[in-house]
């Protein structure tokens, strides 16, 4: 499963492109993202956006319950079909393309998530990763 963080900035290029895919969604468009930067991601894997878990307010210990949304991968693209609008994403212009389902397999928290995971409470998602079949076992066992 590759796993990709949703800044809460709105100003943020990872929150612009996930709004515009959210929208692409609504609207009966081709729902696409990008690969790791390892280009291994084959249809029938798993991609899921995640907003960790934040600070409520500064000064705070109480955090948000953050969100993941799971979607399968149903095609990969050469890089040469990426969106236009991403060419603001400087240095990752080399990474395919991949076609998401247009909803979610599975929907939840961060909370829950890291529990299934077996990750620390603080864990965070940080840039684009992939997670392996192995780690993925129990998760996947849930969510079928």
């Amino acid at each position: 499963m590759i796993v990709t963080p949703v800044s809460q900035s709105k100003k943020s290029p990872a929150r612009i492109d996930y709004e515009e895919q959210v929208s692409r969604r609504q609207h009966n468009q081709m729902h696409v993202w990008d690969d790791s930067v390892h280009n291994r991601a084959v249809r029938g894997d798993l991609f899921a956006f995640v907003e960790n878990s934040v600070k409520i307010c500064p000064g705070s210990s109480e955090m948000t319950r953050g969100k993941i949304e799971v979607f399968k991968i149903l095609d990969t693209s050469p890089p040469s079909v990426r969106l236009e609008s991403w060419s603001l994403n400087v240095g990752q212009g080399d990474r395919r393309v991949l076609h998401l389902s247009r909803d979610p397999i599975y929907e939840g928290t961060m909370v829950n998530w890291r529990k299934m995971m077996k990750y620390k409470d603080n864990y965070k998602v940080q840039g684009t990763m992939q997670i392996s079949h192995d780690k993925l076992e129990t998760f996947l066992k849930i969510i079928k």
